[in-house]
């Protein structure tokens, strides 16, 4: 990906030195002001870590994923030397992924919440701050799950939502305590 200031960031399974014997897939930033690659400190458990947004402060989100344990976590760096921390997860999540960062810090995300035997239910979350315990999104009324993926440069959130035939539409939320507005469709 790349952040708001040009910073790229991947993770990679070759091709650059790799202090985390554990972890195969290394996050990396570099920047035009640093084109070599900073590697990027994993939790001890995590074997895969996927960057999944950069804000233009430097804060990393992504998420790791502990083979030994089989768990996921979400995960935030606050700045490319320091050490990845944990994020707080709904307490009726089987795990959370944060997806976008605004330029106030704000991450939004998904959570998976177990539903029955088989059954997945995807629910948009918010963290007003890195520390910060998630609360979940509002979906409009019959709607039966939803992700949040995006800040447009206003401040809204893009995303989508299911409604009660499983049938998916665009939603914009003003603010992650709003709820929010479902786009026509296009015929």
């Amino acid at each position: 990906g790349i952040s708001p200031t040009g910073a790229i960031f991947w993770t990679s399974t070759s091709g650059a030195p790799n202090p985390h014997p554990r972890t195969p897939f290394c996050p990396l930033v570099s920047s035009t002001t640093a084109p070599s690659p900073t590697v990027l400190s994993a939790p001890g458990h995590d074997t895969f870590i996927q960057l999944n947004a950069m804000s233009a402060s430097g804060v990393l989100i992504g998420f790791g994923i502990s083979a030994d344990v089989g768990s996921a976590n979400a995960l935030v760096w606050t700045s490319t030397a320091s050490q990845a921390s944990v994020l707080a997860e709904p307490s009726t999540a089987a795990f959370a992924i944060p997806v976008a960062i605004s330029s106030t810090g704000r991450i939004i995300g998904v959570q998976y919440t177990a539903s029955g035997t088989s059954d997945v239910v995807l629910s948009p979350i918010t963290w007003a701050t890195s520390g910060a315990t998630p609360t979940t999104m509002h979906l409009p009324t019959g709607y039966t799950g939803g992700v949040a993926i995006g800040y447009l440069a206003s401040g809204e959130i893009v995303g989508d939502g299911f409604d009660a035939l499983g049938d998916a539409h665009v939603l914009v939320w003003s603010s992650s305590s709003a709820t929010p507005t479902v786009l026509p469709d296009v015929s």
